[in-house]
C-alpha cells in the first residue's frame, strides 16, 4: 500500500465513522520523503471537520518525518510505535499533546 492509498482508505474511514477523530483538534503533516514518500497533511477542528491532502501545511501542530515502510509497519501492527520512536524511526516535532492524538488518527 502506497501513503496515497493510506490516506485515501483514512478519508473514507473517517467519513464512514466520525467517531474515529471526535475530539481531537490540530493540524499535522506527514514528511515521508526519505523513502519516496510524500508530504501530507491531516487537519481537525473543534467542529468536527477535518481536512486530508497531498502537500504541506503551514504552521502544522505536529511534524512527523520517517519512512513510509516504517509508518506502515505501525499502522498495520507490525511495529510498536513507541518503540519506532526510541528507535528513531518516526520523529516528532510540534506539540507532544497533540503528537499523542496521532494514536486514535492512525487507530493504532
Amino acid at each position: 500500500m502506497t501513503d496515497k492509498q493510506w490516506f485515501e482508505a483514512t478519508q473514507k474511514r473517517f467519513e464512514e465513522d466520525p467517531t474515529a477523530y471526535k475530539g481531537v483538534e490540530g493540524s499535522y503533516q506527514f514528511d515521508y520523503t526519505k523513502d519516496g514518500g510524500s508530504v501530507w497533511h491531516m487537519a481537525f477542528s473543534k467542529d468536527g471537520t477535518y481536512k486530508i491532502g497531498e502537500g504541506t501545511f503551514n504552521n502544522a501542530d505536529v511534524s512527523v518525518t520517517c519512512n513510509w515502510s516504517d509508518m506502515l509497519e505501525v499502522v498495520n501492527g507490525n511495529l510498536n510505535p513507541n518503540l519506532a520512536i526510541m528507535k528513531g524511526k518516526i520523529k516528532f516535532k510540534g506539540s507532544m499533546p497533540k503528537a499523542m492524538a496521532l494514536a486514535k488518527i492512525l487507530g493504532v
